[in-house]
């Protein structure tokens, strides 16, 4: 309709009229989110970004099986498939590979706790990495830029002991979630256990829509 074209006219103009060249922002990266047309400039900027950081970078997998009434053979075709298409919107939004680093930031990509905030969209600060005894990231404590965002899940651990500094801090701990998600055959299920995070330094316009975490923005 005539008026719904003007409304999406005055919201380009709008973006428009918001749009920076990236040496133009003053705002460091930490403290901004931009916006880009397309998903290799967010893969960059998000490469570069966990790069340029120090510290000691730990590279997770995710743990993916196929279940189902077919051959082995079969499913693991089917699974490595899946990890050379490496789409996350076949899994559920969880990632195959990330690399975390104290100080990056990150954001939640699927939905984990409705009820906590610990929802798709929820930005925070990756602060600490607590370890297995294989030296494997198995905890992360995000402190999340909305201070209600794993409140739930503090107030449980306020009487632990090992992690009462991290809590004390606001600090919510983040661990491996598991989701099934189907595959391109009928009779197999993929299932994939993840660290529910990924970079936040930028992201498309589309996927930026509708996120009210969203502040600064560049084009």
């Amino acid at each position: 309709s005539d008026s719904s074209s003007q409304m999406m006219a005055e919201h380009l103009s709008l973006f428009k009229s918001r749009e920076r060249l990236e040496d133009e922002v003053t705002i460091e990266h930490d403290k901004r989110i931009d916006l880009f047309s397309t998903n290799a400039e967010v893969n960059l900027l998000n490469e570069r970004m966990i790069e340029s950081l120090r510290g000691i970078p730990y590279s997770v997998e995710a743990t993916l099986s196929i279940i189902g009434d077919e051959p082995k053979s079969v499913k693991e075709k089917v699974k490595m498939a899946i990890r050379d298409r490496n789409d996350h919107t076949e899994t559920i939004g969880l990632r195959l590979s990330v690399i975390f680093k104290v100080g990056g930031r990150y954001f939640i990509p699927v939905n984990v706790n409705l009820a906590d905030g610990l929802v798709n969209g929820a930005m925070g600060t990756l602060m600490s990495i607590d370890l297995d005894n294989n030296g494997q990231p198995n905890t992360l404590w995000v402190k999340f830029d909305h201070k209600s965002v794993g409140f739930e899940r503090r107030q449980m651990l306020q009487n632990c002991k090992s992690c009462f500094e991290q809590v004390k801090n606001g600090w919510t701990p983040i661990w491996r979630v598991s989701k099934n998600f189907s595959t391109c055959r009928k009779k197999l299920t993929g299932r994939i256990s993840m660290f529910p995070l990924f970079y936040a330094y930028g992201f498309t316009v589309a996927k930026a829509q509708g996120n009210s975490h969203i502040g600064i923005t560049t084009v």
